[in-house]
């Protein structure tokens, strides 16, 4: 149950909420509530800061809104002979989670296949994607019906021409369920499998870990732009009103780009433009205080990479950097947040699961236990942050989207077990109830569904055979 004092600030805020409902919403004087969850923990994250964030014990919806947060007497009184009840039994709720980068390209068939991915997302709470798409597969998602939200960037290389930029630029009309966020500047540099990261310490050519190194394909210290090339882009992108996102995996690749945008700072607002960077593969102490100037907004991968191996070989930052340092330089979640940046969680995989991405985040811990960079792990509030209200400052819809709050869509999640109280290695054991999107049921559990009376809605399958869970029993997406 929401502690005394979340539940006192909520029963404060009970005024102010009728009057929001009169003003905002006039049909509701005469209307009952839609939806109703209450006798729950109701986890909102309504603050900038989690630990500043309401915990309550009951929401009420009405058409696609959030009408009103608060207490079981405050939001029953708003049922009426229609409403559809649910009874959380304690259980906890969360705003719809926000994976800021999925890769929808990777679909055998988009048109076909995507309707299904989708449900597989609404099964895990995943209320809303971020991806980017070239004009064709951008031609594809317009003509669907969209089971959930989507906001896409453009998608554009870096290797080609500064001037070809805008040409390859499309923004379709923005939607409820769909709209762009910039471009996507891809090819910054590759993959540090392929050495092709771009680092500011060379590869060695012997590492057992990584026979690819062997090559030195990229050179010795990775596929590194040409800082020209990068400056033309981003005057290019500054010069039209955009803003874009980076595809950067190497510390050397975001050190280019910091100076490029250093060296735009009296010409131009980038804080308030708030370039985004892929991945945080390999981020130093020194980058994160230089990203804050910008107000970066970091979209990173869980910090032990969607193969989760067992956690016998060592990551390449560790073996370039070290294993303190290097293994500090992955998602450096910890230090990003103390230094007031809000970074954003991605899994940029299809079959990887949300919860295991969040545990990632809290633990570090690989399945023999060794953990990687200790210091950079944070609490599973801030978790929970990265992947909704963050989440959504990232895709330009924080007064949409994100949070359990009067006036903001409602999308929500009702979990199986307390998000906050169950052991922190058992996160990715965290299952789905029931998913809410604009007001709607879209996800049920069948014996949950079954037992509350609610309809048989979403997937139907086995979520275990389809997803990595991080059990060394799983089987692993190149296997």
């Amino acid at each position: 149950m929401a502690n005394k004092s979340s539940l006192k600030k909520m029963v404060s805020l009970t005024p102010l909420i009728v009057l929001f409902l009169i003003s905002a919403f006039p049909a509701f004087a005469q209307q009952y509530a839609d939806i109703i969850l209450y006798g729950g923990n109701i986890l909102t994250a309504n603050q900038p800061k989690p630990d500043d964030s309401s915990v309550a014990e009951a929401v009420a919806v009405l058409g696609n809104r959030i009408v009103a947060v608060g207490t079981n007497q405050e939001i029953l009184r708003m049922a009426g002979p229609q409403t559809l009840k649910i009874d959380l039994e304690y259980r906890t709720v969360i705003p719809g989670r926000i994976d800021t980068q999925v890769p929808l390209t990777n679909l055998k068939s988009l048109a076909e296949n995507f309707r299904n991915q989708a449900e597989e997302f609404l099964a895990q709470g995943v209320t809303t994607v971020s991806t980017h798409l070239s004009k064709v597969p951008l031609g594809v998602i317009q003509k669907l019906d969209l089971p959930v939200r989507v906001a896409y960037a453009a998608e554009v290389s870096l290797q080609d021409p500064a001037e070809t930029l805008l040409q390859n630029y499309e923004a379709l009309p923005s939607s409820t369920v769909l709209w762009n966020i910039g471009f996507y500047l891809a090819s910054a540099d590759g993959l540090e499998n392929s050495a092709a990261a771009c680092m500011s310490k060379a590869y060695p050519r012997e590492a057992r870990d990584f026979p690819m190194w062997r090559a030195q394909a990229f050179g010795t210290n990775g596929n590194c732009l040409p800082t020209a090339k990068l400056r033309s882009a981003v005057d290019t992108i500054l010069k039209s009103g955009n803003r874009a996102t980076f595809d950067i995996h190497g510390d050397k690749g975001l050190d280019d780009l910091l100076e490029v945008l250093e060296s735009f700072s009296g010409q131009y607002d980038i804080k308030r433009t708030r370039f985004g960077v892929e991945h945080c593969a390999a981020i130093r102490k020194d980058q994160i205080a230089r990203a804050q100037k910008f107000d970066i907004a970091f979209s990173c991968d869980p910090p032990l990479g969607v193969h989760l191996e067992d956690g016998t070989k060592s990551t390449a930052t560790e073996i370039l950097f070290g294993r303190q340092e290097g293994g500090d330089m992955r998602a450096p979640l910890r230090s990003m947040i103390d230094a007031g940046l809000r970074p954003s969680l991605q899994t940029d995989s299809l079959n990887y699961y949300s919860f295991l991405a969040t545990q990632q985040l809290v633990v570090r811990s690989f399945p023999n236990t060794r953990i990687l960079g200790p210091q950079q792990r944070i609490s599973r509030q801030e978790a929970l942050h990265a992947s909704t209200r963050w989440a959504a400052e990232h895709l330009g819809r924080e007064k949409e989207l994100g949070s359990i709050e009067v006036g903001k869509y409602a999308d929500m999640a009702i979990l199986d077990r307390n998000y906050l109280q169950v052991r922190q290695d058992g996160l990715n054991e965290i299952n789905v109830l029931v998913t809410i999107l604009g007001g709607k049921v879209v996800y049920t559990e069948p014996d949950y569904a079954n037992r509350k009376g609610l309809p048989q809605v979403g997937y139907r399958g086995n979520l275990g055979s389809i997803l990595i869970r991080g059990r060394l029993t799983d089987k692993l997406p190149y296997q």
